[in-house]
């Protein structure tokens, strides 16, 4: 029997850690779409619940709202296992990064 060349050994891993992959997808559970979906609900969340809110108020010692609860969901999350860790830590994230945004924004403007 004459012996694969070391190309061929490589394309032939190749092929299977791609037949892996696929597989992997095929699964129906895509961990990225819960991220991304937990995290552009955070972004979505201050301008629903703190701006249409005369209730809650814009700010807390000079920091946004949005922020301190979104740092609050951070901590809360380390209570909970798996996909609802996830979700809650991702909410938590788009909520900081409207803070991050509102407070570039304020001091690049020299506000």
């Amino acid at each position: 029997m004459r012996r694969k060349s070391t190309a061929l050994i490589r394309a032939e891993k190749s092929a299977q850690s791609a037949r892996r992959r696929l597989a992997k997808f095929r699964d129906g559970k895509n961990p990225n779409l819960l991220t991304v979906g937990s995290v552009a609900l955070g972004g979505a969340l201050p301008a629903l619940v703190v701006e249409g809110s005369d209730m809650i108020p814009n700010e807390v010692a000079q920091l946004p709202t949005e922020g301190l609860i979104g740092a609050g969901l951070l901590i809360f999350s380390h209570r909970f296992k798996g996909d609802t860790k996830k979700a809650v830590e991702g909410i938590g994230e788009g909520m900081i990064a409207v803070t991050a945004y509102k407070l570039t924004k304020k001091y690049s403007t020299g506000a």
